[in-house]
């Protein structure tokens, strides 16, 4: 497992280090070195070996030196083993806060999806991750959940029911039965979740508007940058009908689309930020959310598929 993320920025290369949460510019000799980790590790003789056609082998050693020296200096690079974890306050603080404290509740409400996304964490290109599935949760589970929010839940903040999946409205009803059951209970209550916004037809947009759902739709950028990935099962791209799911929730209603309603972007390679920052300034609200992951293409063995398509925005 990497612990680093190398990547390219027009003519410029740079590498996040996930641990010190830090990003250094870098030469294409060195982002060549990153970019071939797996294969060496930052050994000498197997980053030469692994090299040897496109650079020369007196350089790829220094190099590998200089991010050696680099990790002892700045202790960026490198995994950090944690032999164990110091709590700073005792069990019985730590039960305590939660049987008092507990406000935000995430019910996942199903392991299967209608999309099959390249790059989906539970696609089964990643080793020891679960897969999509037919399993949901069961009325009895929701009921039991609803119950131990009722022991747990002391009404001092703002009560935070979000779903998750797989694609949450495949479950649509069972949505609204918890929902119901927690509107009967609670008045300061907030739901929201996260979809690929295909199932968000007028009668569901509807019942989110009315019930104040803060909603993030996946959009990974223009047509040829979100299509690249995020396709069907049978492999079309869904860029054009999210784009109209999203203006059908803009011409219902502005306000709610402007206040509620977010995206969450999936950044794969090959990267185009500059693109992406255009798309986005061009076709969101400057208060809307828009959280951005990066794909980390050693972790998974999922092949990027390229798509000729015409770059389009939203109508």
């Amino acid at each position: 497992m990497k612990y680093f993320y190398p990547y390219k920025v027009e003519n410029r290369y740079w590498v996040y280090d996930r641990y010190s949460n830090k990003i250094s510019e870098i030469d294409k000799l060195t982002y060549n070195i990153f970019t071939t980790y797996d294969k060496h590790q930052f050994d000498e003789k197997k980053a030469v070996l692994c090299l040897n056609d496109t650079s020369d082998k007196k350089q790829v050693i220094q190099k590998i030196k200089d991010i050696k020296q680099y990790q002892n200096d700045y202790d960026m690079f490198k995994p950090k083993e944690i032999e164990k974890c110091v709590m700073p306050i005792s069990t019985k603080e730590l039960v305590n806060k939660y049987k008092n404290e507990v406000h935000h509740i995430i019910f996942n409400l199903t392991d299967d999806c209608n999309l099959r996304c390249m790059y989906c964490k539970f696609g089964g290109t990643y080793k020891d991750v679960r897969v999509h599935s037919s399993q949901t949760i069961s009325y009895k589970v929701i009921d039991e959940s609803i119950e131990l929010i009722k022991q747990y839940y002391q009404n001092k903040e703002t009560l935070i029911i979000a779903f998750y999946g797989g694609e949450p409205l495949l479950e649509f009803e069972k949505m609204k039965y918890i929902v119901e059951k927690i509107k009967c209970s609670y008045n300061n209550v907030r739901f929201a979740f996260t979809t690929n916004g295909i199932l968000l037809t007028k009668k569901i947009i509807d019942y989110l508007i009315k019930n104040k759902f803060s909603i993030k739709i996946s959009l990974d950028g223009s047509k040829i940058m979100h299509d690249n990935n995020r396709i069907t099962k049978t492999g079309k791209g869904t860029f054009d009908i999210i784009s109209k799911r999203i203006n059908e929730i803009k011409k219902n209603d502005i306000d709610y689309f402007n206040k509620r309603v977010g995206f969450v972007v999936t950044v794969a390679p090959p990267y185009n930020l500059i693109e992406l920052i255009s798309f986005f300034e061009k076709n969101s609200n400057i208060n809307q959310p828009v959280i951005v992951s990066f794909v980390d293409p050693f972790d998974t063995s999922y092949v990027l598929v390229q798509r000729e398509t015409d770059f389009s925005l939203f109508n």
